[in-house]
């Protein structure tokens, strides 16, 4: 979901959510943890049957495995939004629509470059050497898949992988033109045929 705002104070505010693909890993969590929920419930019910307390022991496991659906379930369900404002991209993973995190925060001005990952840029991006890269698009083989570099305040090298959409790489280009390249054009669109 894309969403524009208004403007407040003296920077617009523009933001953008990308849904996690299911992916293989996001099924095996996922199986993890109904296999989790399985053994904790048999746990319980083992040991109430052990010591002669199945009430209690059935009683405790279902509300055992609805705290943990509760608290874990979550974490098989992320969204990546991105925020622009005042000049400064927020990334934040959001855990199953109800809790954020912010993943990074960097200002748009402090971009080294931010490329589309493929062919000689993708290269470009192995050789930046960052010591730690940031993942926040829907899966690692994604169409629109860029990566932003920059050093940060405390002179480390940084790669966020994102999938940005065409107007959050205009606002980007708008605020570091030389930093941001936009994707290119197939020969049909640049002919003004229909793609």
């Amino acid at each position: 979901m894309d969403h524009e705002g208004g403007a407040r104070g003296s920077g617009a505010v523009y933001e953008q959510t990308v849904r996690q693909k299911r992916s293989a890993a996001v099924i095996f969590k996922r199986i993890t943890f109904i296999a989790l929920y399985a053994l904790c419930g048999a746990i319980l019910l083992f040991l109430g049957l052990r010591f002669k307390l199945v009430l209690l022991a059935v009683e405790i496991a279902a509300l055992l495995i609805w705290a943990l659906v509760l608290f874990t379930w979550r974490l098989t369900k992320i969204e990546y939004e991105y925020v622009v404002f005042d000049g400064v991209l927020t990334v934040s993973r959001i855990f199953g629509n109800r809790s954020r995190r912010k993943h990074c925060s960097v200002a748009i001005r402090r971009l080294s470059a931010v490329y589309p990952c493929e062919g000689e840029y993708l290269a470009r991006v192995e050789n930046y050497g960052s010591k730690r890269n940031l993942f926040a698009a829907s899966c690692a083989d994604a169409g629109g898949l860029y990566a932003a570099l920059w050093i940060d305040e405390k002179d480390r090298k940084r790669v966020l992988f994102f999938e940005p959409d065409d107007r959050l790489l205009r606002i980007m280009k708008s605020q570091n033109i030389t930093a941001v390249t936009m994707r290119a054009k197939s020969s049909a669109a640049q002919e003004g045929e229909p793609t």
